[in-house]
């Protein structure tokens, strides 16, 4: 359950960052406008707390370990 909570949360994360990405490029695009670097900053950052909160549910299954020597 743990996991899937992590997992909605770096989701969530992303679509935040997309919704901020279109909000900082959507003038420029549009209207050859200004770019807005606050929107495009929390972007960034968003994009960075997704990449930290899925990069974080990537465990290691254990395995066997280092062989003996």
């Amino acid at each position: 359950m743990k996991v899937w909570k992590k997992t909605l949360l770096s989701i969530g994360f992303a679509i935040a960052g997309v919704a901020f990405l279109f909000a900082g490029l959507e003038e420029r695009v549009i209207d050859g406008g200004p770019l807005h670097y606050t929107w495009l900053s929390l972007a960034f950052l968003y994009f960075v707390l997704a990449f930290v909160f899925f990069a974080r549910d990537w465990k290691s299954g254990g395995g066997t370990g280092p062989p003996n020597a």
